[in-house]
């Protein structure tokens, strides 16, 4: 299954955020399905590549019915959540995060699927529980870490994203 060109490109002044489109969840989904199953038959590095597909293709697109674009970065070692503001010619983001503001290149945040964190989430999980089978136990770590950050305690999730005694909640 061939990931999604479904992609729609936003107005002017958010010319760097590419939509995802139902029909594009859908095949990310489906995606998805096929690594379940590649797993179930052990085939840990044809499952990884189906789970890798499927997040860059979330990375690379935004949710189309959010107007803020919620986003997970990384600063000094600590993953973070925030608002983009606006992105430079240079592709360099403006984020906003609960008290200051960062600035990082594009390529490295973590859009927010809200209406799709299930899919997201479980993307991140399947992946690690792969790339622990096959020994990759830091990069399995990194991607339990997102999946955490993209979890709340709740089930429930808002626009906003803090950290709690070091645990994450979307509340």
């Amino acid at each position: 299954a061939g990931l999604p060109e479904s992609t729609e490109t936003c107005a002017s002044q958010q010319w760097w955020r590419k939509h995802m489109t139902p029909t594009g969840y859908a095949s990310v989904a489906t995606t998805k399905d096929e690594g379940n199953c590649l797993f179930k038959l052990a085939d840990y590095d044809a499952a990884c590549t189906r789970y890798d597909r499927c997040i860059a293709c979330l990375r690379h697109t935004w949710p189309p019915s959010e107007a803020d674009a919620l986003a997970l970065l990384c600063l000094n070692g600590v993953l973070r959540a925030g608002t983009v503001c606006e992105v430079s010619k240079a592709s360099i983001a403006r984020v906003q995060l609960s008290e200051e503001m960062a600035e990082q290149p594009l390529r490295n945040l973590v859009p927010v699927h809200k209406e799709q964190l299930a899919l997201q989430a479980s993307l991140y999980m399947n992946r690690a529980r792969c790339l622990a089978s096959l020994g990759r136990n830091l990069r399995a770590a990194q991607d339990l870490s997102l999946a955490i950050a993209l979890c709340s305690e709740d089930g429930s999730s808002s626009s906003t994203a803090r950290s709690t005694c070091g645990r994450w909640r979307l509340p």
